[in-house]
Parts: structure tokens; C-alpha cells; sequence
């Protein structure tokens, strides 16, 4: 993100679509003007920005995630309790506090849960890339 926020800055590109946590800084600087969120409702750590399906653009909720991923033939009680201690520690004060001042909101599935997720996730930017012709290199 850094040459594209510097090109942004500079006034070489008129608009960027940025992670909260790359750009938020420069927003909260007074440096660039955010526009909208791109997740499907308002953000809180940008509670004043419209989301993008607010805006008018139904369907074009995108969601930046962060996963801890082990390997396959992990033994389910193992994941079981990463996911625990994991979500526990995201509830903690200490850690929303760090994520929200970063421009993240942490949040936390079930493995099976992730495990979809990531599936959909696939499926969709699959479906994308075949709708614009994109060809993988």
C-alpha cells in the first residue's frame, strides 16, 4: 500500500480503495478524504463514513480478514482450544482497543465457521475473476 498511498498523496491517482489499517493515519491527518467503507455496514472506527451498499452499491460489501490458520491434520482439540484462547484474547479490552485505534474491528468465527468463509471467499472472487476475464500468471 505504501507506493499507491504515496501516488495518492502525491496527486498521480485521484482515488484508492485501502484497508482501514493501511490508510486510516492519513485520514485522521486531514492528508486524503475517505469517502466510504467498503464493508456492509458503517465501520466504528469510522462511524461517520457510509458504506459502499449504502451508497446505492448493493452487493459490493468487501470485508478485510485476518485468519490463524494450522495445518490440516491439526487434531481438532488442539484447534478447539487455539480458537478459544484466540477469541478470548480478542475480547479482552487491551486487544478491541489496539484493533479499533489500528482501523480493525476483530472478530472471531468457529472454525467450521472460517472454514466456509474462506470457501466463499474463493467461490466469489473466482466468480469475479471469470465475469472480468482475468487470467491467473
Amino acid at each position: 500500500m505504501g507506493p499507491a498511498t504515496s501516488d495518492l498523496l502525491g496527486g498521480q491517482i485521484q482515488v484508492l480503495v485501502a484497508s482501514a489499517p493501511s490508510i486510516l493515519s492519513q485520514v485522521r491527518a486531514g492528508r486524503v478524504h475517505a469517502l466510504a467503507v467498503t464493508t456492509g455496514k458503517r465501520s466504528p472506527v469510522a462511524p461517520d463514513l457510509p458504506s459502499l451498499e449504502e451508497s446505492g452499491y448493493k452487493g459490493s460489501a468487501v470485508d478485510l480478514w485476518w485468519g490463524v490458520l494450522a495445518p490440516a491434520n491439526t487434531p481438532q482439540p488442539v484447534v478447539d482450544r487455539l480458537n478459544a484462547e484466540i477469541a478470548r484474547q480478542l475480547q479482552s479490552e487491551e486487544m478491541r482497543g489496539f484493533f479499533l485505534r489500528e482501523g480493525a474491528e476483530p472478530a472471531t468465527l468457529k472454525p467450521a465457521e472460517f472454514s466456509r468463509y474462506i470457501a466463499d471467499e474463493i467461490g466469489r472472487w473466482k466468480a469475479v475473476a471469470k465475469k472480468s476475464g482475468i487470467q491467473p500468471e
